[in-house]
């Protein structure tokens, strides 16, 4: 389905819409996917969508694709009070020390929850797989069930397999039962 059909007021088209959130502005609309006209809803914008973020509900997930085009996956554990046993990409909430940068909790959480070291250095030495990687793209920032603001970043690794950056993994057990690769196509 076409993008470009979002919120459009053509009443022969079916529409896809979302829910967005912006640092300073927050656009909502609400998740449908309209097909027949007589189950068409109007959209409902929460006001609760624009504090979300100054409530420090952020958080960031990284997408990340081997050398070979699979995307890594983790299974969260049990034991988490929220989402346990789903299925989700590494990632987690947005901690002070990240300065409101998404990106850098994007890699922090990856690295905290299956042990791969993406963070930037100052220090040339202390993170070989800095160079190996290519920010691919920020994806539109977007509400979760859970009511935080969570930005996909989507990267490639340039050099590892997934067979290569599996055996690299280190899970960390309280958050992540397991982690897998699949295929993009």
């Amino acid at each position: 389905m076409n993008n470009n059909n979002i919120g459009d007021d053509n009443k022969n088209t079916p529409t896809t819409s979302y829910t967005t959130c912006t640092a300073n502005n927050t656009r909502s609309k609400a998740v449908s996917n309209i097909s027949n006209k007589k189950h068409k809803r109007k959209s409902k914008i929460n006001p609760r969508h624009g504090s979300l973020k100054q409530d420090g509900r952020a958080a960031s997930v990284l997408i990340l694709i081997s050398s070979d085009r699979n995307v890594l996956f983790t299974l969260r554990s049990n034991t988490l009070r929220s989402h346990p046993g789903e299925v989700c990409f590494p990632g987690g909430r947005q901690d002070t020390e990240d300065d409101k940068d998404v990106f850098y909790t994007a890699f922090r959480e990856t690295y905290e929850e299956v042990g791969l070291n993406f963070l930037p250095t100052n220090d040339d030495n202390d993170n070989d797989n800095e160079d190996d990687i290519r920010v691919i793209c920020r994806m539109p920032t977007v509400e979760s069930i859970g009511r935080l603001c969570v930005t996909p970043i989507v990267v490639l690794h340039l050099t590892k397999t997934s067979n290569e950056l599996q055996k690299e993994l280190i899970l960390n057990k309280e958050e992540v039962d397991s982690a897998f690769w699949t295929p993009i196509s």
